[in-house]
């Protein structure tokens, strides 16, 4: 009976079996080093595409990683805010000291135009600049090639 041919893909899935027999990974990143290294040890050609294809090929078929002991699958995060005594507390606790902070007004609409209109001036400047600049350089071609056909 002939032997199925084997893909690259598929013959990469063997390997990558046999790495995650041999030692076990909690990352994709170090599991796919492995199976680099394996395949450049076994002189056997492979790129990254086809190395993620054979992970995504085993992975249908059995866990790929194993799980990493003492660490929590989902972190609860509490959703009240800190205070700012508590704040205050931390910091002086790690050695540090508030600093005050001043207040800041808020904007009126009309500053807040003109700081908007400023921006635009601005980048309108440096769009124009920029135009006057490849224009120049056209320019400078253009005397080049005319100068070289006299």
């Amino acid at each position: 009976m002939p032997e199925p041919q084997r893909t690259p893909t598929r013959l990469l899935a063997a390997i990558v079996h046999d790495v995650i027999d041999r030692d076990g990974f909690t990352t994709i990143a170090d599991l796919a080093d492995a199976v680099k290294a394996r395949c450049a040890r076994l002189r056997i050609p492979y790129d990254a595409a086809t190395i993620t294809a054979a992970i995504a090929l085993v992975a249908r078929t059995r866990p790929v990683l194993e799980p990493t002991p003492g660490r929590p699958e989902t972190i609860a995060v509490d959703p009240s805010p800190i205070s700012t005594a508590d704040a205050k507390a931390i910091l002086r606790r790690l050695g540090g000291r508030p600093r005050p902070i001043g207040t800041v007004r808020q904007l009126t609409p009309i500053e807040i135009g003109c700081r908007l209109r400023a921006r635009d001036r601005q980048r309108a400047l440096a769009l124009i600049m920029q135009a006057i600049v490849d224009a120049d350089a056209v320019c400078t071609a253009l005397e080049c090639r005319t100068d070289a056909d006299q």
